[in-house]
């Protein structure tokens, strides 16, 4: 494996998206990963997977091949792109705290007002807000395992770069729904350029379904943390070579 330079080695040209393309995968991951509960969660759902997407496009670690998408967390740009990057990512982010608070403060107000204000009309509003929250809040218990899972990669990709070498926590990973040749092909390209630049990667799974993907192409177990998986830079990877669909 190759040692860590001061900035990533450059993500394929054609696969790098526009902002529409990135939005557009905003939306896909909400469907296949957020999966939010109701229509009134789904903004919130989109915020919290916007957050790691929109960090990761403005780093230029986001790669999308049709419609198929998939995120390097620690990519380090070119330094004449690092001051752009980091105002994106807080930009990002405080657009996205600003949408949270615009969808989950209103219920917390109106349910403290009706409850001031007293009688059978306002305790109705009062108890649709709770409601509302209680679901927001449901919301964002069931993303909490997965930032979990997020942390714990963290963590491994932090330790195998402080032994040497070029190692990225792989995210986001989703697909076209009814078209599994596009998530085949951006796997090939994507595996292909860390093979390429001798990346490692550091990845976990969602699910069972996941799981087998990821260990058609070469990624482990952790010694450490089992449910973290691991990819060493230049393993074959079986799927690769695979037809799909």
């Amino acid at each position: 494996m190759t040692q860590s330079t001061g900035h990533s080695p450059p993500l394929p040209a054609r696969l790098r998206p526009g902002w529409r393309q990135t939005f557009a995968a905003g939306r896909l991951l909400t469907r296949r990963l957020g999966r939010p509960l109701t229509p009134l969660t789904w903004p919130v759902v989109y915020a919290l997977w916007a957050v790691p997407l929109l960090s990761a496009r403005v780093r230029g670690g986001l790669l999308v091949c049709d419609g198929a998408t998939v995120a390097l967390a620690g990519f380090r740009p070119a330094r004449r792109r690092r001051l752009t990057a980091a105002a994106g990512c807080t930009v990002a982010t405080a657009a996205v705290a600003g949408l949270l608070a615009v969808v989950a403060l209103p219920p917390l107000a109106v349910a403290a007002a009706t409850f001031a204000l007293g009688g059978p009309w306002p305790l109705a509003l009062a108890v649709a807000s709770l409601l509302a929250g209680a679901l927001l809040l449901t919301e964002l218990a069931r993303c909490a395992p997965a930032f979990v899972q997020v942390w714990r990669a963290g963590r491994t990709v932090r330790r195998l770069r402080g032994r040497g070498g070029d190692w990225y926590r792989a995210g986001l990973l989703a697909g076209p729904e009814g078209r599994p040749e596009a998530l085949g092909r951006l796997r090939r390209h994507f595996l292909a350029w860390a093979d390429e630049h001798g990346v490692g990667l550091v990845a976990f799974a969602t699910g069972p379904r996941t799981a087998r993907v990821y260990a058609s192409v070469g990624f482990a177990p952790d010694a450490r943390r089992p449910t973290v998986l691991v990819r060493p830079a230049s393993v074959p990877a079986r799927g690769a070579r695979e037809r799909t669909g």
